[in-house]
């Protein structure tokens, strides 16, 4: 299928001129295959992992959403359009289309995530796994990426981690955890990942110096409730960390670490 061309499906098209047409028609689609590994992105977050201007990834955003490739979504005039991939867009990409998602839901930590990959990305830590592409990931047999977490009704349920980086062949779970939960649904989440061998750590990340108490006294409690675990083969049990929100100011980041040095030294 010729991409560039555009033949493989009826509709609005990006025209292709020349040979700078054709590296833009290449840059389009590297910026929507990067748009669907999310449910929605903005503009700042893709400048960024494209080291481009804010004000040049609108304009390219605007042609993509006139080809049919991408939807802008925003609930008033002052918030920032949400980009999501259309069905024509999927199609192009050999993706499943989906339907398109409400981007006022969860639209904090969905964004949150998008940027914390691009930096990652941009800063050459590792290979990226988003939520989407672990779940493809296991549909398509391959490795597990993510974990059996039991919860109050049911067997154990697949919990995948919002980012998966995998550096120097260690593969690291990253959970984003901005909305409350109970201790009870924690303490449930981080023994899934315990036991979850196929990770060597799950990382925490908060914004909230109680939180990170809250987290730490729960990794000491699943250390107990896998005691018999620990006495067969402890070096292949994944270790869960708590660590700062890296987006969050740099003095509510130092509230943060200095809350979890003292909750390790209870």
């Amino acid at each position: 299928m010729n991409l560039r061309q555009g033949t493989s499906h009826p509709g609005p098209q990006l025209v292709v001129r020349g040979a700078r047409s054709a590296v833009e028609t290449d840059r389009d689609l590297e910026v929507v295959a990067w748009i669907a590994r999310f449910r929605f992105v903005t503009a700042d977050v893709l400048a960024e992992r494209f080291a481009v201007s804010e004000q040049a990834m609108r304009r390219r955003l605007r042609g993509l959403a006139r080809a049919g490739w991408i939807g802008l979504e925003r609930e008033h005039r002052t918030q920032a359009n949400a980009a999501f991939v259309t069905a024509r867009g999927a199609r192009l990409l050999g993706q499943r289309p989906r339907r398109a998602p409400r981007t006022q839901v969860q639209r904090e930590h969905e964004l949150a995530l998008a940027w914390l990959c691009a930096r990652l990305e941009v800063a050459g830590t590792g290979l990226v796994m988003t939520e989407r592409e672990g779940r493809a990931c296991e549909a398509d047999g391959g490795p597990r990426c993510s974990a059996d977490v039991a919860y109050r009704t049911g067997g154990p349920t697949r919990r995948w981690p919002d980012l998966i980086v995998t550096h120097d062949d260690r593969r690291i779970a990253i959970e984003v955890e901005f909305a409350p939960k109970d201790s009870p649904r924690l303490r449930r989440i981080l023994n899934g990942y315990r036991r979850a061998t196929w990770f060597q750590e799950a990382r925490f990340l908060v914004r909230s110096p109680a939180l990170a108490v809250r987290l730490e006294a729960l990794i000491e409690a699943t250390r107990a409730d896998d005691v018999i675990a620990d006495l067969f083969d402890t070096t292949r049990l994944p270790q869960a960390v708590v660590a700062a929100w890296p987006g969050a100011a740099p003095q509510l980041q130092r509230r943060i670490r200095v809350a979890i040095a003292q909750a390790q030294r209870r």
